[in-house]
């Protein structure tokens, strides 16, 4: 597996499988991480969304300005004054 995360959600990478797959077939890592066309082993083609489009989306949502996050803090704070 080229990629793994452990049980506190760190990412890690095997450095050696990234690059040799990075050296066979530099398209299909392309597209895995910003999406495109992706050669399978049976050499039918799919296309992918990509990896970090979908991580840009998951975090953006807890980021964004008039929701997520912030708004949980800002509720979260504006409650905590109230009981005060």
């Amino acid at each position: 597996m080229v990629f793994d995360v452990d049980k506190d959600g760190k990412m890690s990478i095997d450095k050696t499988m990234f690059n040799a797959e990075l050296d066979t077939n530099p398209t299909n890592v392309e597209a895995f991480f910003t999406g495109g066309s992706f050669t399978k082993t049976d050499l039918s083609v799919v296309t992918l969304t990509g990896a970090f489009n979908g991580f840009y989306d998951i975090v953006n949502g807890y980021a964004k300005t008039n929701g997520g996050l912030r708004s949980s803090i800002k509720i979260a704070l504006v409650n905590t004054m109230k009981l005060s």
